[in-house]
């Protein structure tokens, strides 16, 4: 089992971002769990393109609404709040 505290990572190495964005790497590839989980705050308005070369990504949107687009595929779906 692993406890991380958000709070402490936040301030860590474990914590990426830009003006735009801002996630903390809650478990990465080197913890051994065969995933990864991040907790990624995007900037309202904002507008972004990331490529996972070596995995796929999962989204849970807590908050506010955005889109997603697979631009393999071109794929659209809105994301929310459940």
């Amino acid at each position: 089992m692993i406890v991380r505290d958000f709070n402490s990572l936040k301030d860590s190495d474990r914590a990426v971002f830009d003006a735009q964005w801002t996630s903390v790497r809650m478990l990465l590839a080197d913890d051994g769990m065969g995933f990864s989980f991040h907790n990624t705050i995007l900037k309202a308005g904002s507008e972004h393109s990331f490529h996972y070369k070596h995995h796929f990504e999962s989204v849970y949107c807590m908050s506010g609404r955005g889109r997603i687009t697979d631009l393999a595929t071109g794929h659209r779906t809105r994301s929310g709040p459940a």
